[in-house]
């Protein structure tokens, strides 16, 4: 992140609307846009995405999250981490807590 820049976040509008909006917007525009690098660090972060085209929905408060917390490690897997909801995630942890909480549940 460059403190020079300005960081326009587009999701919702981006997935209730009009998917591509916020980046269509860009390019007509000349403004260069990016996404969050979800993909590429799908592994680390427990997403087992088979598909490289696929990645979460997140809403605008999780992006800004993921933001931050990259502005203040320049870590992409911590703040994913930290952003990306747990329910969001398949890996073996996240199955782990999946597990536990059903099990919970059944003691009900």
């Amino acid at each position: 992140l460059s403190p020079d820049k300005a960081y326009v976040v587009g999701g919702i509008v981006d997935r209730s609307v009009c998917k591509g909006l916020t980046a269509g917007f860009g390019a007509r525009h000349g403004l260069r846009t990016v996404r969050l690098p979800v993909v590429e660090y799908a592994p680390q972060l427990g997403l087992g995405y088979a598909d490289a085209n696929t990645r979460p929905i997140l809403n605008v408060s999780d992006v800004v999250v993921a933001l931050m917390e990259f502005n203040r490690t320049g870590d992409w897997v911590h703040a994913l981490e930290q952003a990306l909801p747990a329910r969001k995630r398949r890996g073996p942890a996240n199955l782990q807590q999946q597990q536990r909480q059903k099990q919970a549940m059944a003691a009900l």
